[in-house]
């Protein structure tokens, strides 16, 4: 396992993660995500690393279907955070 850097999809599990919604119907995805912030809502007042970086995976996954999201889907590489000036 590691971490890369600190953006929401810097570490192995955030990419293990956000690879596992490949393939999926949206309906199927909506599900993956809700579980995610469940787990976390869910743990009180601890949350588990692994759970951590997936309801970050998951709130940027989310955060990127906005308008002017400063997180954007590149075909080639995923998700990744814009580096774009305006």
């Amino acid at each position: 396992m590691g971490t890369w850097g600190t953006g929401p999809f810097d570490s192995d599990l955030a990419a293990d993660f956000v690879d596992g919604l490949e393939g999926l119907t949206h309906q199927q995805v909506i599900d993956v995500l809700e579980r995610a912030f469940q787990r976390v809502t869910d743990s009180g007042e601890r949350v588990d690393g692994g759970d951590g970086a997936e309801a970050v995976a998951a709130s940027a996954l989310v955060a990127s279907t906005l308008p002017d999201s400063p997180i954007v889907m590149d075909p080639d590489d995923g998700l990744r955070e814009s580096t774009a000036k305006e």
